[in-house]
């Protein structure tokens, strides 16, 4: 047994360590270990994670196994925890899109722009989306 499942063992609310068992889990690359991942990083955000990495790799880890409409779940949690992170609002309007809910994902953005104005990626998307929009 390795040392981290031996201290999971005992602090299985410490969510450091329940974000270590997530990464060692995704390093597996099998789907179990994405299910397993899944688990350990949603178990940190509901035990109070504040880390903006957790809801972005939950996310992402959802969106990547067809599950975009939990991702945009979690994403709006994380963003009602973290109001001012760009990022969280960039995942949540790529998640929008993969849903064809593109008048949300544009609304994502502009949120974003206006905490961030001059954050590149989020103009680029919404340019891209505005783009592609049909005339």
């Amino acid at each position: 047994m390795t040392f981290l499942k031996q201290t999971a063992a005992t602090e299985s609310n410490n969510l450091m360590v329940l974000e270590a068992l997530a990464l060692e889990a995704q390093q597996e690359g099998t789907p179990e270990g994405t299910s397993a991942a899944i688990r350990y990083l949603a178990r940190a955000i509901d035990l109070g994670s504040t880390s903006s990495s957790d809801y972005q790799a939950l996310a992402s880890l959802l969106a990547r196994s067809g599950r975009a409409s939990e991702a945009v779940d979690v994403l709006r949690r994380g963003l009602s925890r973290m109001p001012y992170d760009a990022q969280l609002y960039r995942l949540l309007a790529e998640n929008y899109l993969s849903l064809n809910r593109r008048d949300e994902a544009t609304e994502a953005l502009q949120k974003a722009l206006q905490f961030f104005p001059q954050d590149v990626p989020s103009r680029l998307l919404l340019k891209t989306i505005r783009e592609a929009a049909p005339r």
